[in-house]
Protein backbone atom coordinates (compact mmCIF):
# COMPACT_ATOMS: atom_id res chain seq x y z
CA UNK A 1 0.00 0.00 0.00
CA UNK A 2 1.27 3.47 -0.70
CA UNK A 3 2.25 5.23 2.50
CA UNK A 4 2.60 8.81 3.60
CA UNK A 5 5.91 9.97 4.96
CA UNK A 6 5.92 10.16 8.74
CA UNK A 7 8.47 10.83 11.42
CA UNK A 8 10.25 7.59 12.34
CA UNK A 9 9.80 6.38 15.90
CA UNK A 10 10.95 3.26 17.65
CA UNK A 11 8.10 1.26 19.09
CA UNK A 12 8.05 -2.27 20.38
CA UNK A 13 5.34 -4.63 19.10
CA UNK A 14 2.23 -4.29 21.23
CA UNK A 15 2.87 -0.69 22.29
CA UNK A 16 0.79 2.30 21.28
CA UNK A 17 2.09 5.74 20.44
CA UNK A 18 0.68 8.90 22.00
CA UNK A 19 -2.18 10.34 20.03
CA UNK A 20 -0.92 12.50 17.18
CA UNK A 21 -2.59 15.91 17.02
CA UNK A 22 -3.68 16.32 13.42
CA UNK A 23 -4.18 13.76 10.72
CA UNK A 24 -4.55 10.01 10.86
CA UNK A 25 -1.05 8.54 10.48
CA UNK A 26 -0.18 5.26 8.81
CA UNK A 27 3.25 3.68 8.92
CA UNK A 28 4.65 0.29 8.02
CA UNK A 29 7.68 -1.25 9.70
CA UNK A 30 9.28 -4.53 8.61
CA UNK A 31 10.74 -6.48 11.50
CA UNK A 32 12.05 -10.00 11.96
CA UNK A 33 9.84 -12.70 13.44
CA UNK A 34 10.97 -14.77 16.37
CA UNK A 35 13.61 -17.45 15.74
CA UNK A 36 11.06 -20.20 16.33
CA UNK A 37 8.71 -18.97 13.60
CA UNK A 38 11.32 -17.69 11.13
CA UNK A 39 10.74 -15.38 8.20
CA UNK A 40 9.57 -11.80 8.39
CA UNK A 41 6.34 -9.87 8.58
CA UNK A 42 5.02 -6.33 8.46
CA UNK A 43 3.63 -4.62 11.51
CA UNK A 44 1.17 -1.89 10.70
CA UNK A 45 0.78 0.82 13.31
CA UNK A 46 -2.36 2.91 13.37
CA UNK A 47 -2.90 6.12 15.29
CA UNK A 48 -6.10 8.14 15.32
CA UNK A 49 -6.87 11.61 16.63
CA UNK A 50 -9.40 10.69 19.29
CA UNK A 51 -8.36 7.16 20.19
CA UNK A 52 -4.82 5.78 19.86
CA UNK A 53 -4.89 2.22 18.55
CA UNK A 54 -2.47 -0.51 17.54
CA UNK A 55 -3.11 -3.43 15.28
CA UNK A 56 -0.85 -5.92 13.54
CA UNK A 57 -2.27 -6.30 10.04
CA UNK A 58 0.72 -7.00 7.84
CA UNK A 59 0.70 -10.64 8.95
CA UNK A 60 -2.86 -11.97 9.00
CA UNK A 61 -3.15 -14.64 11.66
CA UNK A 62 -4.16 -18.24 10.96
CA UNK A 63 -7.47 -17.68 12.77
CA UNK A 64 -8.57 -14.78 10.55
CA UNK A 65 -10.32 -15.07 7.18
CA UNK A 66 -8.81 -12.96 4.39
CA UNK A 67 -11.19 -11.44 1.84
CA UNK A 68 -9.82 -10.43 -1.55
CA UNK A 69 -12.17 -7.53 -2.30
CA UNK A 70 -12.18 -7.51 -6.10
CA UNK A 71 -12.81 -3.99 -7.40
CA UNK A 72 -13.99 -3.98 -11.00
CA UNK A 73 -11.40 -3.39 -13.76
CA UNK A 74 -8.35 -3.13 -11.53
CA UNK A 75 -6.56 -6.35 -12.53
CA UNK A 76 -8.32 -8.31 -9.80
CA UNK A 77 -9.14 -11.32 -12.00
CA UNK A 78 -5.43 -11.92 -12.68
CA UNK A 79 -4.66 -11.67 -8.98
CA UNK A 80 -7.42 -14.07 -7.98
CA UNK A 81 -6.41 -16.63 -10.60
CA UNK A 82 -2.88 -16.57 -9.17
CA UNK A 83 -4.11 -16.80 -5.57
CA UNK A 84 -6.04 -20.04 -6.22
CA UNK A 85 -3.00 -22.32 -6.80
CA UNK A 86 -1.05 -20.34 -4.22
CA UNK A 87 -3.61 -21.17 -1.53
CA UNK A 88 -4.08 -24.77 -2.70
CA UNK A 89 -0.33 -25.49 -2.60
CA UNK A 90 0.25 -23.91 0.79
CA UNK A 91 1.10 -26.16 3.74
CA UNK A 92 -1.46 -26.73 5.07
CA UNK A 93 -3.69 -25.81 2.12
CA UNK A 94 -5.79 -22.68 2.63
CA UNK A 95 -9.53 -23.25 1.98
CA UNK A 96 -10.77 -21.15 -0.95
CA UNK A 97 -14.30 -19.76 -1.30
CA UNK A 98 -15.18 -17.92 -4.50
CA UNK A 99 -18.42 -16.15 -3.62
CA UNK A 100 -18.63 -14.38 -6.98
CA UNK A 101 -18.26 -17.39 -9.28
CA UNK A 102 -20.28 -19.71 -7.07
CA UNK A 103 -23.24 -17.34 -7.12
CA UNK A 104 -22.82 -16.58 -10.80
CA UNK A 105 -22.63 -20.19 -11.94
CA UNK A 106 -24.97 -21.90 -9.46
CA UNK A 107 -27.52 -19.24 -8.53
CA UNK A 108 -27.28 -17.06 -11.66
CA UNK A 109 -26.69 -13.98 -9.54
CA UNK A 110 -23.68 -11.98 -8.36
CA UNK A 111 -25.41 -10.07 -5.55
CA UNK A 112 -27.19 -12.62 -3.38
CA UNK A 113 -24.03 -13.02 -1.35
CA UNK A 114 -25.86 -13.90 1.91
CA UNK A 115 -27.54 -16.81 0.13
CA UNK A 116 -24.17 -17.91 -1.23
CA UNK A 117 -22.57 -17.67 2.20
CA UNK A 118 -25.22 -19.98 3.65
CA UNK A 119 -23.58 -22.78 1.64
CA UNK A 120 -20.24 -22.06 3.35
CA UNK A 121 -21.56 -21.22 6.82
CA UNK A 122 -19.84 -24.06 8.68
CA UNK A 123 -16.46 -23.99 6.87
CA UNK A 124 -16.21 -20.23 7.40
CA UNK A 125 -16.29 -20.75 11.15
CA UNK A 126 -12.87 -22.38 10.95
CA UNK A 127 -11.23 -19.00 10.47
CA UNK A 128 -8.37 -19.40 8.00
CA UNK A 129 -9.96 -19.06 4.58
CA UNK A 130 -9.28 -17.08 1.41
CA UNK A 131 -12.43 -15.52 -0.04
CA UNK A 132 -13.14 -13.86 -3.40
CA UNK A 133 -15.74 -11.10 -3.05
CA UNK A 134 -16.62 -9.09 -6.16
CA UNK A 135 -19.48 -6.85 -4.99
CA UNK A 136 -19.69 -4.30 -2.19
CA UNK A 137 -22.40 -6.28 -0.41
CA UNK A 138 -21.50 -6.49 3.33
CA UNK A 139 -20.61 -10.03 4.44
CA UNK A 140 -19.17 -9.64 7.93
CA UNK A 141 -22.25 -10.92 9.75
CA UNK A 142 -21.52 -14.42 8.42
CA UNK A 143 -18.17 -14.70 10.18
CA UNK A 144 -17.53 -15.54 13.79
CA UNK A 145 -14.78 -12.92 13.79
CA UNK A 146 -14.51 -9.98 11.38
CA UNK A 147 -12.46 -10.79 8.26
CA UNK A 148 -9.42 -8.85 7.12
CA UNK A 149 -9.52 -7.41 3.60
CA UNK A 150 -7.09 -6.78 0.78
CA UNK A 151 -7.56 -5.27 -2.68
CA UNK A 152 -5.99 -3.25 -5.50
CA UNK A 153 -6.99 0.22 -6.76
CA UNK A 154 -6.56 1.98 -10.07
CA UNK A 155 -6.67 5.55 -11.34
CA UNK A 156 -10.39 6.49 -11.07
CA UNK A 157 -10.69 7.78 -14.65
CA UNK A 158 -8.90 4.79 -16.19
CA UNK A 159 -10.99 2.39 -14.12
CA UNK A 160 -14.21 4.18 -15.10
CA UNK A 161 -13.36 4.12 -18.82
CA UNK A 162 -12.45 0.45 -18.63
CA UNK A 163 -15.68 -0.51 -16.85
CA UNK A 164 -17.90 1.37 -19.28
CA UNK A 165 -16.05 -0.14 -22.23
CA UNK A 166 -16.28 -3.62 -20.68
CA UNK A 167 -20.00 -3.21 -20.02
CA UNK A 168 -20.70 -2.19 -23.60
CA UNK A 169 -18.60 -5.09 -24.93
CA UNK A 170 -20.41 -7.56 -22.69
CA UNK A 171 -23.82 -6.29 -23.79
CA UNK A 172 -22.96 -6.29 -27.49
CA UNK A 173 -20.75 -9.38 -27.74
CA UNK A 174 -22.08 -11.71 -25.05
CA UNK A 175 -20.11 -13.65 -22.40
CA UNK A 176 -16.33 -13.61 -22.42
CA UNK A 177 -14.29 -16.61 -23.49
CA UNK A 178 -14.53 -19.27 -20.81
CA UNK A 179 -17.92 -18.08 -19.52
CA UNK A 180 -20.05 -19.87 -22.10
CA UNK A 181 -20.56 -22.94 -19.89
CA UNK A 182 -22.43 -21.04 -17.17
CA UNK A 183 -23.26 -17.63 -18.56
CA UNK A 184 -25.47 -15.08 -16.85
CA UNK A 185 -27.67 -12.77 -18.85
CA UNK A 186 -25.29 -9.82 -19.40
CA UNK A 187 -28.06 -7.29 -18.73
CA UNK A 188 -28.88 -8.92 -15.39
CA UNK A 189 -25.24 -9.15 -14.36
CA UNK A 190 -24.45 -5.52 -15.20
CA UNK A 191 -27.60 -4.29 -13.48
CA UNK A 192 -26.68 -6.27 -10.37
CA UNK A 193 -23.29 -4.58 -10.40
CA UNK A 194 -25.00 -1.20 -10.05
CA UNK A 195 -25.79 0.08 -13.56
CA UNK A 196 -29.24 1.58 -14.11
CA UNK A 197 -31.47 0.16 -16.83
CA UNK A 198 -31.30 3.44 -18.71
CA UNK A 199 -27.52 3.25 -18.91
CA UNK A 200 -27.69 -0.41 -19.94
CA UNK A 201 -30.10 0.40 -22.77
CA UNK A 202 -27.82 3.16 -23.99
CA UNK A 203 -24.69 0.99 -23.80
CA UNK A 204 -26.34 -1.75 -25.85
CA UNK A 205 -27.13 0.70 -28.66
CA UNK A 206 -24.16 0.61 -31.05
CA UNK A 207 -24.88 3.99 -32.64
CA UNK A 208 -24.25 5.86 -29.38
CA UNK A 209 -20.68 7.18 -29.34
CA UNK A 210 -18.41 6.05 -26.54
CA UNK A 211 -17.91 9.66 -25.42
CA UNK A 212 -21.69 10.13 -25.07
CA UNK A 213 -21.89 6.87 -23.15
CA UNK A 214 -19.22 8.08 -20.74
CA UNK A 215 -21.14 11.32 -20.16
CA UNK A 216 -24.30 9.34 -19.38
CA UNK A 217 -22.42 6.97 -17.07
CA UNK A 218 -21.19 9.93 -15.01
CA UNK A 219 -24.81 10.50 -13.94
CA UNK A 220 -24.75 7.19 -12.06
CA UNK A 221 -23.84 7.64 -8.36
CA UNK A 222 -22.28 4.17 -8.31
CA UNK A 223 -19.89 5.05 -11.16
CA UNK A 224 -19.28 8.73 -10.47
CA UNK A 225 -17.92 8.10 -6.95
CA UNK A 226 -17.09 4.44 -7.37
CA UNK A 227 -14.39 4.05 -4.72
CA UNK A 228 -16.18 6.05 -2.05
CA UNK A 229 -19.52 4.25 -2.35
CA UNK A 230 -18.01 0.81 -2.89
CA UNK A 231 -15.93 0.97 0.29
CA UNK A 232 -18.81 2.66 2.15
CA UNK A 233 -21.31 -0.08 1.33
CA UNK A 234 -18.85 -2.89 2.06
CA UNK A 235 -17.88 -1.65 5.52
CA UNK A 236 -20.78 0.54 6.63
CA UNK A 237 -23.76 -0.45 4.46
CA UNK A 238 -26.61 -2.95 4.77
CA UNK A 239 -26.67 -6.41 3.09
CA UNK A 240 -30.16 -5.88 1.65
CA UNK A 241 -31.39 -4.50 -0.65
CA UNK A 242 -28.49 -4.85 -3.02
CA UNK A 243 -27.36 -3.30 -5.27
CA UNK A 244 -28.29 -0.11 -3.39
CA UNK A 245 -30.44 2.32 -5.34
CA UNK A 246 -30.41 5.04 -2.71
CA UNK A 247 -27.21 6.79 -1.69
CA UNK A 248 -27.13 8.90 1.49
CA UNK A 249 -27.01 12.61 0.80
CA UNK A 250 -24.43 12.99 3.56
CA UNK A 251 -22.04 10.14 4.23
CA UNK A 252 -18.83 10.28 6.24
CA UNK A 253 -16.12 12.56 4.94
CA UNK A 254 -13.47 11.19 2.63
CA UNK A 255 -10.94 11.29 5.45
CA UNK A 256 -13.15 9.46 7.97
CA UNK A 257 -14.10 6.74 5.49
CA UNK A 258 -10.43 6.32 4.58
CA UNK A 259 -9.69 5.82 8.30
CA UNK A 260 -12.29 3.03 8.40
CA UNK A 261 -10.74 1.38 5.33
CA UNK A 262 -7.22 1.57 6.78
CA UNK A 263 -8.36 -0.15 9.94
CA UNK A 264 -9.79 -3.13 8.03
CA UNK A 265 -7.47 -3.66 5.06
CA UNK A 266 -4.17 -5.47 5.46
CA UNK A 267 -2.80 -4.42 2.08
CA UNK A 268 -3.97 -2.33 -0.86
CA UNK A 269 -2.03 -2.57 -4.10
CA UNK A 270 -1.93 -0.15 -6.99
CA UNK A 271 -2.56 -0.78 -10.68
CA UNK A 272 -0.59 -1.49 -12.88
CA UNK A 273 1.55 -3.26 -10.25
CA UNK A 274 -0.68 -6.32 -10.37
CA UNK A 275 2.01 -8.96 -9.89
CA UNK A 276 3.54 -7.08 -6.97
CA UNK A 277 0.09 -6.92 -5.38
CA UNK A 278 -0.35 -10.69 -5.77
CA UNK A 279 3.04 -11.29 -4.11
CA UNK A 280 2.24 -8.96 -1.21
CA UNK A 281 -1.15 -10.60 -0.62
CA UNK A 282 0.42 -14.06 -0.61
CA UNK A 283 3.08 -12.93 1.86
CA UNK A 284 0.49 -11.20 4.01
CA UNK A 285 -1.37 -14.50 4.43
CA UNK A 286 1.83 -16.51 4.89
CA UNK A 287 1.49 -18.35 1.59
CA UNK A 288 4.40 -19.19 -0.73
CA UNK A 289 4.50 -17.32 -4.04
CA UNK A 290 3.67 -19.90 -6.70
CA UNK A 291 3.13 -17.83 -9.86
CA UNK A 292 5.88 -16.04 -11.78
CA UNK A 293 5.61 -12.51 -13.02
CA UNK A 294 5.97 -13.46 -16.68
CA UNK A 295 2.70 -15.41 -16.41
CA UNK A 296 0.72 -12.24 -15.72
CA UNK A 297 -0.95 -10.60 -18.75
CA UNK A 298 -0.05 -7.14 -20.02
CA UNK A 299 -3.06 -5.39 -18.51
CA UNK A 300 -1.92 -1.93 -19.55
CA UNK A 301 -2.05 -2.90 -23.22
CA UNK A 302 -5.32 -4.76 -22.90
CA UNK A 303 -7.18 -1.97 -21.08
CA UNK A 304 -5.94 1.02 -23.06
CA UNK A 305 -8.54 3.31 -24.62
CA UNK A 306 -7.69 6.50 -26.48
CA UNK A 307 -9.57 9.68 -25.54
CA UNK A 308 -9.12 13.26 -26.64
CA UNK A 309 -7.09 15.17 -24.00
CA UNK A 310 -9.91 17.62 -23.22
CA UNK A 311 -12.33 14.80 -22.40
CA UNK A 312 -9.82 13.10 -20.11
CA UNK A 313 -9.26 16.44 -18.38
CA UNK A 314 -13.02 16.84 -17.86
CA UNK A 315 -13.24 13.32 -16.46
CA UNK A 316 -10.44 14.00 -13.97
CA UNK A 317 -12.39 17.01 -12.76
CA UNK A 318 -15.57 14.93 -12.46
CA UNK A 319 -13.74 12.38 -10.29
CA UNK A 320 -12.29 14.98 -7.95
CA UNK A 321 -13.95 13.41 -4.89
CA UNK A 322 -12.63 9.92 -5.59
CA UNK A 323 -9.12 11.27 -6.17
CA UNK A 324 -9.33 13.01 -2.80
CA UNK A 325 -10.62 9.87 -1.09
CA UNK A 326 -7.76 7.78 -2.49
CA UNK A 327 -5.26 10.45 -1.44
CA UNK A 328 -6.32 9.85 2.17
CA UNK A 329 -5.33 6.21 1.62
CA UNK A 330 -1.91 7.38 0.46
CA UNK A 331 -2.42 7.11 -3.31
CA UNK A 332 -1.44 9.98 -5.58
CA UNK A 333 -2.78 9.59 -9.13
CA UNK A 334 -1.95 13.12 -10.27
Amino acid sequence: MATKSTKKTKTKPGQTEPCLPQSFVFSVFFVAKSQEAGGSFAEVYFWCNEKPSFRVLGLVSFSEPLVFFHLAKTGGSSIWRALIPTAALSIPPVPIFDLYHYGRCNLRTVTKTPKVLEHFKDPLKKGRTLIHHHTSQPIESFFERPPVYTTIVRDPVDRFISEVNHGRTLLCSGPEEGDQANPMDPRVEIEERGWSRGLIDMAAFDEVSFEDLLARALQEPYLARYYYWTFFHLLLGQPEPFPPRCFPEEGPSNEILADVVRARFAYIGRFPFVYKTYVKIAQTYQMPVRVRGENFPNLLQRNSHTLVPDLRKDLRSAFKEDYEFLSHLGFDFS
